[in-house]
């Protein structure tokens, strides 16, 4: 909730270009802490834009991205590996 999401939000994840590997390494930590709408757009937001759809800006915030103890879910499934 401090970057301003929720696990009940849709999310899109996205690179500058499509030859670059950050979204869907984002896709999958967001999956493992819950997050269960989240996409990769395929071919990156260039693509995107390229192909004249539409594009929304809002405002950016700030954010500690070191999360609090409380901001953390501890999956007891993944700690018996």
């Amino acid at each position: 909730q401090g970057l301003g999401i929720s696990t009940k939000d849709t999310i899109v994840c996205y690179d500058e270009i499509s030859t670059t590997w950050s979204s869907p390494r984002l896709y999958w930590m967001l999956r493992s802490f819950g997050f269960n709408n989240v996409y990769v757009l395929d071919g990156g937001f260039r693509q995107w834009e390229e192909k004249g759809y539409e594009v929304e800006a809002g405002k950016h915030r700030n954010y500690d991205p070191l999360p609090s103890p409380e901001d953390i879910e501890l999956k007891s499934h993944l700690l018996k590996n």
